[in-house]
């Protein structure tokens, strides 16, 4: 007489041969799991966002709820873009000011007016990655000129009637043009240098707030034709404008002073 086989452990299934196990549930185990928890998918909305019911080939006939459920997922899509872009603009703002308080902040605590100006135009060249920069100064700004003292590269001081001295004053608000342009390959005279291969230019006026006299011009250039474009806007252009004259306009009383001295 064979020995009876050992029963199932408690709490343990019956494993048939590993081919009888499907990799996925079948059609009837879901169909029974949904109807033993008819509030599955309440509590797994996202889930429910992602089905999409097929639609009838040989009617060709979808219904209105169907439809609506369509434009809805479509609509959600869409918002989830814009989100995704607007905090993508948004880590973009916010590195662009941790760039600028370093540059103003750095430009504020140099009380030499030769170590501020090299902030304001290598620091700004190095901070926000432009490879070309440049700084044209006249009118009030000659007391900066200090003799025996040798000036940043990009920094250059021309008479009030000059061509750039004219172009900045006839500029209300920043300009972007290309490389090619009249004004661009004028401003780009101020380079030390080659600057042949610069795609496009931004022209940067400056002066006391409102004054409809300039002091100055910034020149940026780069190699790309789109890095500055008057579609991009020049809000941040504008900005970078008021905070060089400040800066330069607290120069002028401590250069004049360490001329005499």
């Amino acid at each position: 007489m064979r020995p009876a086989a050992p029963p199932p452990q408690e709490g343990k299934a019956i494993e048939g041969p590993p081919s009888q196990q499907p990799d996925s549930p079948s059609p009837e185990a879901v169909a029974g799991f949904l109807v033993e928890n008819p509030d599955f998918l309440i509590h797994h909305p996202a889930l429910l966002a992602k089905l999409e019911l097929p639609q009838e080939e040989l009617s060709g006939v979808i219904s209105l709820a169907q439809r609506q459920t369509q434009v809805l997922r479509d609509r959600i899509r869409l918002l989830e873009s814009r989100v995704t872009e607007m905090m993508h603009v948004g880590e973009e703002n916010d590195a662009i000011v941790r760039k600028m308080t370093a540059w103003v902040r750095e430009a504020l605590l140099a009380s030499d007016p030769v170590e501020r100006l090299a902030v304001l135009t290598e620091g700004l060249a190095k901070g926000f990655s432009v490879p070309i920069v440049a700084l044209a100064l006249w009118g009030r700004m000659a007391g900066l000129r200090i003799p025996g003292r040798l000036m940043p590269s990009p920094v250059v001081f021309c008479d009030d009637h000059d061509e750039v001295a004219a172009l900045a004053g006839a500029l209300i608000r920043p300009l972007c043009l290309p490389a090619h342009a009249y004004q661009a390959r004028l401003a780009l005279g101020l380079v030390e240098g080659d600057a042949t291969d610069s795609g496009s230019v931004a022209m940067i006026p400056l002066r006391a707030g409102a004054s409809p006299e300039s002091f100055g011009i910034l020149v940026l250039a780069s190699a790309d034709p789109g890095r500055f474009s008057q579609d991009h806007g020049v809000e941040l252009l504008a900005g970078l404008a008021e905070l060089a004259s400040a800066a330069l306009l607290g120069l002028v009383g401590s250069g004049a002073k360490a001329q005499g001295s």
